[in-house]
């Protein structure tokens, strides 16, 4: 029998032999951060400094003939930021051989702008079509020495992909076809907002099977909007509010399984982050500025107002739209409909129907139901790209 002396040695052992393996000049990266670029550019409100990250393909895995590879697009879902929850995606494009670029809209983690962390769904759009301007235009004006674009990358074959609020975004900015980039050839909605944003308060309240329950959900609900109609009008600041709470909370998300689903996302935060300075420094947050905290700009009244849904029908771009069965943030009923309207679209549900455990909004960003909804974007993403 061996001692517990010569276990601890042979452990040690391994662990020094381990060590001798990995150079310290040569410090082991994931395939996910070794090929990775910064990139600062003017948002959708030609002022505001960006910030986004190229992440580059691996080239061994990528079945285009071409000496260059496509790009993925990718805008994050509601008050979340670009290191926050997108790795798996990120590896996965790159490993298939395509570019990933991720970045922070206005008055978000690494981006300019304050006051920080206001959400507003329009100028999300505006900043995600800068961003698609600001690769296009780097791309057709592109030399050897470009420090923002590297000559691997392709910005004449792009992709979008966008989660949750950001699904919507996606929709919103492909069906403007007066606006809409020749360069973009494929959209993936994930998840998508696409309608009215009041399910996070209504859906709960009215299935919690007490009307008291229903009754207290609302009037946090509606002590919140006046709160802000407060702030606004007589004090001219604006009114900070949780963007996740507990159930019966005036948080804007609400629902069972919310709570713990979102901040495990906002937790995921792996990806790189810039070197450059950002303002979010200045407001007492975290390095990139994000808490669990939002100003809804334009209030209740931009909320009911910005419906991808409505305009969904004109999109030609070949779309891909997954949905959750049991999403009661972004219900599934919404993106069948968006599948109806959407000529040629594809679907995939998550959910029992496809044998998954879960269906619920954040299921969809681990396990099995992860798994299976990244391959089908993948394959998608191949077939429209390379």
């Amino acid at each position: 029998m061996i001692g517990k002396s010569a276990i601890y040695a042979i452990a040690l052992a391994v662990m020094v032999a381990v060590s001798l393996t990995i150079s310290p000049e040569e410090p082991f990266q994931s395939p996910l951060v070794a090929k990775t670029k910064a990139v600062e550019y003017i948002g959708g409100d030609g002022k505001t400094t960006l910030r986004g990250h190229w992440y580059y393909s691996n080239k061994s895995s990528k079945s285009s003939q071409s000496s260059s590879s496509p790009i993925i697009i990718m805008a994050h879902g509601f008050g979340l930021t670009q290191d926050q929850g997108l790795q798996s995606y990120v590896q996965a494009f790159q490993q298939a051989g395509m570019n990933a670029f991720t970045f922070d809209y206005a008055t978000f983690g690494q981006s300019d702008g304050l006051p920080r962390h206001q959400i507003s769904p329009f100028d999300h759009v505006a900043d995600l079509r800068a961003t698609i301007d600001m690769i296009t235009t780097k791309n057709e004006n592109k030399s050897s020495t470009d420090v923002d674009v590297d000559v691997d990358v392709d910005a004449t074959r792009i992709g979008l992909w966008g989660t949750s609020l950001a699904g919507g975004h996606v929709l919103q900015y492909s069906s403007d076809q007066t606006h809409i980039n020749s360069a973009v050839r494929a959209v993936v909605s994930q998840v998508p907002h696409l309608a009215s944003g009041m399910e996070s308060v209504v859906i709960p309240s009215l299935t919690s099977g007490n009307p008291l329950d229903a009754i207290k959900g609302l009037g946090y609900f509606a002590l919140g909007l006046i709160k802000w109609s407060l702030y606004t009008l007589f004090l001219n600041k604006p009114a900070y509010y949780p963007m996740v709470g507990l159930p019966g909370s005036a948080a804007m998300m609400q629902n069972p399984g919310d709570y713990s689903g979102y901040l495990k996302l906002a937790q995921q935060t792996e990806m790189p982050k810039s070197t450059a300075a950002s303002t979010a420094a200045s407001t007492g947050t975290n390095a990139d500025g994000w808490v669990n905290a939002a100003i809804v700009v334009g209030g209740l009244k931009v909320v009911l107002q910005y419906r991808p849904l409505s305009h969904v029908e004109s999109i030609v771009t070949p779309t891909l739209l997954i949905a959750a069965q049991d999403d009661t943030l972004c219900p599934a009923k919404y993106v069948k409909k968006a599948h109806a309207l959407i000529a040629g679209s594809e679907y995939y549900e998550v959910g029992s129907s496809n044998n998954h455990a879960h269906g619920g909004h954040f299921d969809i960003y681990g396990g099995k139901e992860l798994q299976d909804s990244l391959e089908r974007e993948v394959a998608f993403f191949q077939k429209h790209l390379l």
